[in-house]
This record gives C-alpha cells, sequence and structure tokens, in this order.
C-alpha cells in the first residue's frame, strides 16, 4: 500500500511503500530519526481512521496517510487538533508539562 507524509503545509515530502499505516510510519521514523527511537514513536503516533477502513497517522508535524486520501486526512487531523486536547502534542498545549527538578535548578 502506498502512503504520503505531508509536512504541516500540506506538501507531500515522502512516498512510502507499506504494508499498513504503522509500518509506514516505522519507516518514516528510521529514514528521519534515530533507529533507537523508532518503536517508541510508533507507539506515540496518533492514528486516525480516514474513510471507511483506512487509517492515517500524526508523528508531530507530519502526516502519514494513504495515497489518494491525502486531502481528507489533512482535513481530520486539523479537525482532531481543534477538538481533542489529547490529540495535541505538549508543545502546543496552554501550560507545558512542568518538570520537577528537585530544587537544582
Amino acid at each position: 500500500m502506498n502512503f504520503s507524509v505531508l509536512d504541516p503545509e500540506g506538501k507531500i515530502q515522502a512516498n512510502l511503500d507499506a504494508v499498513d499505516i504503522k509500518d509506514a510510519c516505522r519507516q518514516w521514523v528510521r529514514l528521519t530519526s534515530n533507529e533507537a527511537i523508532v518503536e517508541e514513536t510508533v507507539r506515540k503516533a496518533r492514528l486516525f481512521f480516514v474513510g471507511q477502513e483506512q487509517q492515517a497517522a500524526r508523528i508531530d508535524p507530519y502526516v502519514l496517510a494513504p495515497a489518494g486520501s491525502e486531502k481528507e486526512a489533512l482535513r481530520k487531523n486539523e479537525e482532531l487538533f481543534q477538538s481533542d486536547v489529547h490529540y495535541q502534542s505538549e508543545a502546543s498545549l496552554p501550560f507545558p508539562r512542568m518538570v520537577d527538578t528537585g530544587g537544582r535548578g
């Protein structure tokens, strides 16, 4: 199955041939990041449905979508981003999580 990787502006950055959306996520992370974080990043990917049976994913800041459903995936991603606080990345939340350094500045 073919997947498109879309940047925040909706431009296709890559085309991937993968078994499913998680495989596409693995391929994208391997291309753009450290091998050591592949599985953790795939687990953290935000999956959502486009159409009846197809899934897309958000790996900040990219959207991975089945080829031919890019516009629907971008629309659905934006809809989820606006309406679901759990879908947003921590950096985009109004009060980012504070880290307790134990008094060591």
